[in-house]
């Protein structure tokens, strides 16, 4: 597939997530909106710069397949979890696994996911979606 194409198909997917994160309620929406106004940008620029007849190859199947079960084990980790402790332990394990990182690095981005999640719920008064046994509502975090 042509690049270029692949970063107006970005622009206007980032653009529809802008304008559909307007519908949330305002301290919800802050997140969501800048994300996508900033890949809206990036994919933007991307195109401007993407020469017009260099073409993108797509990963395998068993590539996407690896990653799907990524994001199913966060989910489901997130259902038994909560958000916050799942988010923590995704990190840690994507890192060690896919990215190769020592157990420092994995440890402390574990805890700098779930500590920023904290933080940023506290801050936002965020309300995470319930889970089986949420350890943050058991230490009394959130």
């Amino acid at each position: 597939m042509n690049a270029r194409a692949i970063a107006v198909l970005l622009t206007a997917l980032f653009t529809a997530a802008a304008a559909v994160s307007w519908t949330f309620p305002p301290r919800a929406r802050v997140y969501p909106m800048w994300v996508a106004i900033v890949g809206a940008a990036l994919a933007a620029l991307t195109w401007l710069r993407a020469p017009r007849s260099e073409t993108v190859s797509g990963p395998t199947l068993s590539e996407i397949a690896r990653y799907l079960w990524w994001i199913g084990a966060l989910l489901v980790t997130t259902g038994i979890l909560g958000l916050p402790t799942a988010s923590a332990l995704f990190a840690a394990a994507f890192l060690k696994h896919e990215g190769k990182a020592g157990p420092g690095a994995s440890v402390g981005a574990a805890i700098a996911t779930g500590v920023g999640l904290l933080v940023l719920g506290a801050a936002l008064d965020l309300r995470w979606p319930p889970a089986l046994i949420d350890v943050t509502r058991l230490l009394g975090l959130s």
